[in-house]
């Protein structure tokens, strides 16, 4: 029995007790075979364990991994203290430093390049409103329209390598949330902005996370320009889990979203 279903894969458990990830047809993300890649790739460098892969059937396009133990942050957020958010935020942003370091030129046969605009993204957002509007917590929703209704933040300077969906899903922590024991699912990895995986550290795990981890990845010398892009990136990040929680049905999605709203918009907007 699958362990669980999405848009892009089919995960199971196999007899021996490892996760067998099955790409679907038609599925927009990275190969199992250029996964499977990048993942030895990342292995070397990190500082975080990332999937050990033990096979790949190129013609299937199915990933065999060892079972990443611990679960993921998501279900674990609501009852993290201040100092234990400080020191996952400091543990991402070494593991960032050392991804985003990674020479372009060694993955850009492996991963696409995503140059999506601000302005497009913020575009995205305005329909995001619609379909969530009232779920906005209370006393946020004006916040979020003059968000939305603000120039969007010039592109990035540079493009890294990018987990780039670096939600509190795929970030996995042992049994007390203290330790994280793997950064999961790499299937939507790309070269873009480095300010997108510094966003979602923001939105999931708060301000002072967010500044530990900014402080840890040194690697881009505009600091200002990168928290500005970092902030947008969590705004309308928050607003598009919010609205696949609320698609989906998920409702720790939801709740996590409109926590992550109400600490990043307030009445200045």
């Amino acid at each position: 029995m699958p362990l669980s279903d999405g848009h892009d894969h089919e995960v199971r458990r196999s007899e021996r007790g490892t996760l067998v990830r099955r790409r679907l047809p038609g599925a927009d993300c990275l190969t199992s075979w250029d996964e499977a890649a990048l993942l030895r790739l990342v292995a070397a460098v990190s500082p975080l364990p990332v999937p050990q892969v033990l096979d790949v059937r190129r013609d299937d396009d199915v990933m065999e991994m060892v079972l990443v133990p611990g679960g993921p942050l998501l279900t674990r957020l609501a009852e993290l203290d201040q100092p234990t958010r400080d020191r996952l935020g400091a543990d991402l942003g070494a593991f960032l430093s050392a991804l985003h370091g990674i020479p372009v030129a060694s993955v850009s046969g492996l991963v696409p390049v995503d140059d999506t605009a601000p302005a497009d993204l913020l575009a995205e957002g305005v329909e995001l409103l619609g379909a969530c509007a009232g779920a906005i917590p209370v006393g946020r929703h004006r916040a979020v329209e003059r968000f939305l209704e603000s120039p969007a933040p010039r592109p990035s300077p540079r493009r890294v390598l990018s987990h780039n969906d670096l939600g509190a899903e795929h970030v996995f922590v042992d049994e007390d949330a203290q330790v994280i024991t793997g950064v999961i699912d790499w299937s939507d990895a790309a070269l873009t902005d480095p300010a997108l995986d510094l966003g979602l550290v923001l939105r999931d795990l708060g301000v002072g996370a967010f500044d530990r981890a900014l402080d840890a990845d040194d690697g881009e010398p505009e600091v200002d320009d990168l928290r500005t892009r970092a902030i947008f990136h969590a705004r309308i990040r928050a607003l598009e889990d919010l609205a696949y929680g609320i698609e989906t049905d998920r409702d720790l999605y939801r709740r996590n979203a409109s926590r992550a709203i109400a600490a990043l918009f307030d009445d200045e907007g």
